[in-house]
């Protein structure tokens, strides 16, 4: 399963409703409800996010009949694995020509890497985390994960908390620096921007939600790990 993460969408698009508290979002927009809506469609609808949306179900419901990429481009939606609830969508409503694939993310090489290049030798399981997720996040196997952590006798069985083994290159290094979160900003951009995985970002920021940045906190960022 790919980790919603690494295959996030690095496109930003301009909004001038974007919501100023997630990195994911810009303020700066082409969009407003005077613009001729895309897809075909005659206008916009107001849609409140509920709990267990997705884009996928949003653009699918009867009632709005619309495109998952038309409504990212809308609403400034950078990475469209992520919604948030109780915000606010345009909806460009009943599209004759909706479209649903321009935007998809473009799914992750694999990796035959068996260690990590610099740090850290430890990682802390998030709630959700599965080991081939937490090896993907690595960039390493999933094979190798399991052979640093013989304690784990079912793979399929880790919980919040535990702490595992990260397999670390011999000789390898990072450095490990402050960093403010800036609009737009995602952990997959930042990983390939400063040559480090989006695993070792989460490992050094364990109470940071990384679908749900804030823009202006600061990160503990590991660079340029070789």
């Amino acid at each position: 399963m790919k980790s919603v993460i690494i295959a996030a969408a690095a496109a930003t698009f301009g909004c001038a409703w974007a919501s100023p508290i997630f990195a994911r979002q810009t303020s700066s927009c082409t969009y407003s409800n005077t613009t001729t809506p895309p897809c075909g469609a005659t206008s916009y609808i107001d849609y409140t996010v509920k709990s267990g949306d997705t884009l996928t179900t949003i653009a699918a419901n009867p009632d709005l009949k619309s495109g998952v990429c038309d409504i990212a481009k809308v609403n400034c939606i950078s990475n469209i694995n992520l919604v948030i609830p109780g915000e606010v969508l345009k909806i460009p409503s009943f599209c004759t020509t909706p479209d649903n694939t321009s935007c998809q993310p473009t799914a992750a090489p694999a990796t035959n890497n068996t260690c990590v290049k610099g740090v850290p030798a430890k990682y802390t399981v998030r709630s959700g985390d599965f080991l081939s997720k937490i090896a993907e996040n690595f960039e390493i196997t999933l094979a190798a994960l399991e052979q640093a952590n013989p304690q784990i006798t079912n793979p399929d069985l880790i919980f919040p908390g535990q702490v595992i083994n990260i397999p670390v290159c011999e000789g390898s290094s990072c450095i490990v620096a402050p960093y403010q979160i800036k609009q737009g900003d995602l952990y997959y951009d930042l990983a390939q921007t400063y040559h480090t995985t989006v695993g070792q970002i989460e490992a050094y920021n364990p109470n940071v939600d990384p679908l749900n940045i804030t823009i202006g906190i600061t990160i503990q960022l590991p660079q340029n790990c070789n």
